[in-house]
């Protein structure tokens, strides 16, 4: 399954014409999701919207999976309570030490 997902990413990313990172790194989450949504979808899990924020982390999240009650202020705020997983998906790779635990 990894190597389909990179092998989807390496494709589209081609096909864009032009190096841009911003766009690698939306596709990259868009088919992480895509995959992450058709493998649980038979178990009615929520996963986020993109680019999404949790009450209190002044962080931008890639997107999260919540509680099945969970409803999101404006389709964009989540409360901590609520809050399974979240995921922050980057491209090539991390960005230090530091950074992860920041994040």
């Amino acid at each position: 399954m990894v190597q389909n997902i990179l092998n989807e990413i390496n494709l589209a990313k081609n096909t864009f014409g032009v190096k841009c990172k911003k766009f690698t790194g939306s596709l990259t989450v868009e088919i992480i999701k895509d995959a992450l949504s058709s493998t649980i979808s038979s178990n009615k899990i929520e996963i986020s919207p993109r680019d999404v924020f949790i009450r209190g982390v002044p962080l931008e999240i890639d997107f999260l999976i919540a509680k099945k009650e969970a409803i999101a202020q404006n389709n964009l705020l989540y409360e901590p309570s609520d809050v399974l997983l979240v995921f922050e998906i980057k491209n090539l790779g991390s960005f230090g030490e530091e950074t992860i635990n920041s994040i």
